[in-house]
């Protein structure tokens, strides 16, 4: 009988540690940012960024998710774009998502050259987690 009582303890640890899921937390990570010239005296700048551990709401078998981002933009004459870029990204999906990757562009008209930065800032409007990133680049 003691074998039995270890067995049914056994599989109950199994079957427990295999169900629980892994909690990841906020993040917003690997943030990439290149400038594309458009002529002379035009430039896009692009920012894209990976986030994971956004919380979900389960519906009607469905995944509902609800990030808002933006990117602000140090120049370097020392002025800042505030939301030089921004986004939602609202979906339901069948399968519970992970990880997401969010893109922003920013087109400039002023031809202006040298060290930028770009601070990425992503909120998961279910959980209200902010998670901020950012990135020197260069124009030359």
């Amino acid at each position: 009988m003691s074998k039995f009582k270890f067995f049914a303890l056994a599989l109950v640890v199994l079957f427990t540690a295999c169900n629980k899921e892994e909690v990841v937390d906020f993040s917003a990570y690997d943030l990439d940012v290149f400038p594309m010239s458009l002529d002379d005296s035009n430039w896009e700048i692009n920012a894209i960024v990976m986030v994971s551990g956004f919380q979900t709401v389960e519906k009607d078998g469905k995944y509902e998710y609800k990030l808002t981002y933006s990117f602000n933009l140090k120049k370097p004459s020392g002025k800042v774009v505030n939301n030089a870029g921004s986004g939602t990204y609202a979906e339901s999906t069948t399968e519970k998502l992970k990880t997401v990757q969010l893109e922003l562009q920013y087109e400039t008209t002023e031809a202006e050259t040298g060290d930028f930065i770009v601070e990425f800032v992503v909120k998961d409007e279910i959980s209200g987690k902010t998670a901020k990133l950012e990135k020197p680049f260069q124009i030359k």
